[in-house]
């Protein structure tokens, strides 16, 4: 409902409430009672239910009622689609008090909502344990935000091309006082989920925004080659303010939008709503780069990449995995680079592991290359030294290689590529 509050107005939000509330309500029974609680939450109260039978009926009608909600509107001829999460507990299964209930029904409904659109979920034992976990966890994470625990390490990308490198990707890190070093991929989709990620975004890029100007930024072509890579959630990009939101972020770290490159997985970009795209052309015309992760895995239909402003596509490490072993890969990467080009679209493979991967993306055109490879993430004074290093070995002045010849290239890594394994999932930025 917020998404439709935001994109439509408030005017168009409570002629779907209405609409909702008569799917809700139609054709009930007299032992069921429905009571609009606050927003866009209802409560039904289903009485007189035999007991070897509530729970399968109690299941059965949230189902059915799921599917109503979630199917398309039209309202002042514009096509609306939401979906609904349920949470169900039962008189005497559960609990004998009314309270406890209704404590019980929204702690399933939480959990519901965890699974996605269109869940019922029934009550169980150990979701307040949950619950009081996932409180814990956003203390810690506001406390590790004003105790200075989140760092980021930086992954270099390169221009096979040029051999400069074109872009550096940031990657949190919490260094949590009890627990450690904690990757993303533990606390992220948490902090994605109570509302978190803004307050992470910001602290990572008062962390990065000084990587460009350390490592020289050099011109290449007139422009500036090196830009900064940094993820958004779905979630964040879902938000009809949210370009303004994020370029007042970069102004306060000194930062232009043509810096950056703003990433969202391809798994992200599928959840969308399609008032999203409207956010993402904003984004694209104030001057960033928009570039979809984990491109390949087969979640974001080719329609929805049409329609968003995307400049990049970073092709999944499992497919680049295989251009060194299967003549089918390198036939569907090539292509897919291909067509990428006409379309005006820059084709970056992650996951590069050995110099007969680098040399075939190479050969078939394509632009960028990141992965354990190339070099492995690392601290900012550490990029800083490995950054000199690089350009001295590849003889680059300025941004631009001296060498012309494709097959003067070397990788940087002296490393046996199999120490370091798959380039880890876990190497994504906030």
């Amino acid at each position: 409902f917020k998404i439709v509050n935001d994109t439509y107005g408030h005017a168009i939000g409570d002629e779907l409430l209405k609409k909702v509330t008569g799917r809700l309500t139609h054709n009930l029974g007299n032992n069921c009672s429905v009571y609009r609680t606050g927003g866009d939450e209802f409560v039904f109260v289903i009485s007189d239910l035999p007991r070897d039978t509530a729970l399968e009926y109690s299941v059965d009608l949230c189902k059915r009622l799921a599917d109503r909600i979630s199917r398309p509107y039209e309202i002042d001829t514009l096509p609306i689609k939401i979906g609904a999460s349920i949470g169900i507990s039962l008189y005497p299964l559960h609990s004998t008090s009314e309270q406890t209930l209704a404590r019980m029904a929204d702690l399933a409904l939480y959990s519901a909502k965890d699974n996605g659109k269109g869940c019922v979920v029934v009550y169980q034992d150990g979701m307040d344990k949950d619950k009081r976990m996932q409180q814990s966890i956003l203390e810690e994470l506001k406390d590790g935000i004003e105790n200075d625990e989140f760092f980021c390490d930086f992954q270099p990308i390169i221009d096979l091309q040029t051999d400069r490198i074109s872009c550096v990707e940031t990657l949190v890190r919490w260094n949590h006082p009890t627990r450690g070093k904690i990757l993303p991929t533990s606390f992220i989709p948490l902090a994605e989920k109570l509302n978190f990620s803004d307050q992470i975004f910001t602290h990572v890029l008062s962390k990065s925004s000084d990587v460009i100007n350390k490592l020289g930024n050099p011109t290449y072509n007139g422009e500036s080659s090196i830009k900064l890579a940094i993820n958004l959630s779905a979630i964040q990009l879902s938000r009809q303010d949210f370009s303004q939101v994020l370029t007042d972020m970069v102004k306060n770290a000194n930062l232009d939008p043509t810096d950056l490159s703003i990433e969202c997985t391809s798994a992200g970009l599928a959840s969308l709503p399609e008032s999203a795209c409207a956010v993402m052309h904003e984004l694209w015309s104030l001057g960033y780069e928009l570039a979809v992760d984990d491109f390949g895995s087969g979640q974001l239909p080719v329609d929805q990449l049409i329609a968003s402003a995307v400049n990049t596509i970073k092709i999944n490490r499992k497919l680049v995995d295989q251009l060194d072993k299967n003549q089918r890969a390198r036939n569907i990467v090539k292509s897919l680079v291909a067509l990428c080009k006409r379309e005006g679209i820059t084709v970056c493979a992650t996951g590069v592991e050995n110099v007969t991967q680098l040399e075939i993306l190479r050969s078939i055109g394509c632009e960028h290359a990141q992965g354990y490879y190339i070099a492995r993430p690392m601290p900012m004074d550490q990029l800083i030294g490995w950054h000199k290093d690089y350009n001295e070995k590849h003889d680059i002045i300025d941004g631009q290689s001296d060498s012309d010849d494709p097959n003067e290239h070397h990788s940087e890594s002296d490393n046996d590529p199999e120490e370091f394994g798959h380039q880890s999932d876990n190497d994504r930025a906030a």
